[in-house]
């Protein structure tokens, strides 16, 4: 048929065409400490191999830290200094948490210019060189692809919202539903506790956005969940970000899994770790000392 024609033309210009395609990474860079730092330098170095622009979204107090880090970065990592993949930082008043620095640096650029994007904040260690969000998202023809995904759902997959990544299409959906102003219920100002906000900020812009597709068109490239027979007396149900063992003996050991959590000391306690090691190579550390990390803002 007509319909089964054009479709085997679009996969075929699709396959075809991926190195044609232009790849932006918006990356919501929130420099509180020492161990933000060090992981947003190992996300440059492993995480944008096929990317074309990288954009910092950071929040204005930040400002002079990613800045002198920039400059390193175009020094020292050899993607950024042989101008093969460029960077630039765009600051904001950060009241959205991370999906508004998402949100604000999609917003500054052209419409046009990108076919695909990734998403990421400062949350990971990354491990190895890893393109496989973006890699899955354009050989599969899909509107949305995360690292991560439960499963555990009986309302549908849930896309952990850390490192995804959107067609055209897909990237249109999520600003359409996230993209929306401070005052909106979708930034839960009706709730009191920082738990409660983190739960209901995570509802409206992390599960419900692969909701927004059929589920043929969304994918999630490791399972968070951790599996029943590693589940713990005290904790029953988990995810990777909270459970070493899944994560070190199978994700990491088993999977290959590319990242570790900042916030979990368990993983990743030094930045000696040996882990970290090969994305952090060429990151000078004495610059940390430098750095005035008093004006740091968590907002959640």
């Amino acid at each position: 048929s007509l319909t089964n024609f054009d479709a085997s033309i679009e996969s075929r210009y699709s396959k075809t065409n991926l190195s044609k395609r232009k790849v932006v990474m918006v990356l919501a860079a929130v420099p509180l400490d020492k161990r933000h730092v060090t992981a947003l330098w190992s996300e440059l170095h492993c995480f944008t191999r096929n990317i074309d622009h990288v954009l910092l979204a950071a929040p204005l107090w930040s400002e002079p830290i990613i800045r002198e880090l920039l400059v390193e970065v175009k020094q020292k990592l050899p993607q950024f200094a042989s101008n093969k993949v460029s960077i630039s930082a765009k600051f904001f008043v950060n009241d959205r948490y991370d999906v508004g620095l998402w949100c604000d640096g999609l917003k500054t650029l052209h419409g046009d210019e990108y076919d695909d994007v990734v998403l990421l904040n400062d949350s990971l260690f990354a491990l190895r060189e890893f393109s496989g969000v973006l890699d899955t998202l354009r050989e599969e023809n899909l509107r949305m692809t995360s690292l991560s995904y439960s499963a555990r759902d009986p309302d549908g997959i849930w896309l952990e919202s850390v490192f995804r990544g959107f067609d055209k299409k897909g990237l249109s959906t999520f600003m359409n539903h996230s993209c929306v102003p401070a005052n909106h219920r979708f930034f839960c100002h009706l709730e009191k506790s920082s738990r409660d906000i983190k739960r209901c900020i995570t509802e409206h812009h992390e599960i419900a956005i692969a909701r927004l597709f059929p589920p043929d068109e969304v994918k999630g490239l490791y399972a968070s969940d951790v599996p029943e027979e590693m589940w713990m007396e005290h904790k029953p149900y988990a995810t990777w970000t909270v459970h070493v063992p899944y994560w070190k003996e199978v994700l990491v050991s088993k999977m290959n899994f590319p990242a570790a959590k900042v916030t979990k000391r368990d993983m990743i306690k030094t930045m000696k770790n040996p882990l970290i090691q090969n994305c952090t190579r060429l990151f000078d550390r004495y610059i940390l000392e430098g750095f005035n990390f008093s004006a740091g803002v968590r907002t959640i």
